[in-house]
């Protein structure tokens, strides 16, 4: 049971790269929307990034002194 190739590639080696596409896609969309801090959230409106820095230079400041 020969299946015919297409662009010198057989059928079970085209599944891999259309299984594979979607995941590097959302690979490479996870770089572009997320951000290395929460100051740079485009996605957070205001509120919630200025919650979110507050939130973690306390925490930040607690596991200092717990660490002294």
């Amino acid at each position: 049971m020969e299946l015919p190739q297409f662009l010198g590639l057989m059928n079970w080696q085209w599944l891999y790269i259309i299984e594979g596409l979607p995941a590097i896609a959302l690979g490479l969309l996870t770089l572009k929307v997320l951000t290395d801090k929460p100051e740079e959230a485009k996605w957070l409106d205001s509120g919630e990034r200025v919650w979110l820095v507050t939130t973690l230079e306390a925490e930040r400041e607690e596991s200092r002194r717990l660490a002294e």
